[in-house]
């Protein structure tokens, strides 16, 4: 894994090795579920109170060179792949993502799952893009963007 990788790894795609993204960003975002009872006809703050969250949600953008496509890097292919897989709580089904910053050999930093106690994620993926410019010079760069909810699996 080289500075800054994004993988994903399920046992049933690419033969459960770890395929690499080449992602640009990833985004970690969660909300709090949370109950407020405006005073009608008024602009004023209200009381709000938490009754939870909801799992996070990741996005990940990233680009797909169609021209040269390394072993082990996503392909539309892997893409669907992943995207097909019949999650059902068990971490055979889920995927698992890995975010690390750092170099190669280094400690680096993880992307941690909600409880803090793994350095990568049990994800399902929500739903993917992949938007093509045939207008590009080369047509070779296929941008992506994939939409993970984390969940937990045992």
């Amino acid at each position: 894994m080289g500075i800054g990788t994004v993988t994903m790894l399920n046992p049933s795609v690419n033969s459960g090795t770890a395929v690499i993204l080449g992602a640009v960003s990833v985004n970690y975002a969660w909300k709090c579920l949370t109950n407020s009872t405006p005073i009608p006809g008024k602009y004023a703050i209200v009381e709000t109170n938490v009754g939870g969250f909801e799992n996070p949600r990741i996005t990940i953008r990233g680009t797909i060179d169609a021209g040269d496509i390394q072993s082990n890097y996503i392909t539309q292919s892997l893409l669907i792949d992943f995207a097909k897989l019949n999650f059902v709580g068990t971490t055979a089904t889920a995927i698992k993502l890995v975010v690390k910053a750092g170099a190669d050999g280094s400690t680096g930093l993880y992307l941690r799952n909600s409880t803090d106690t793994q350095n990568y994620l049990y994800v399902i993926i929500e739903n993917f893009n992949i938007s093509l410019d045939t207008g590009s010079v080369d047509e070779r760069r296929w941008n992506f963007t994939i939409q993970c909810v984390e969940t937990s699996a045992t």
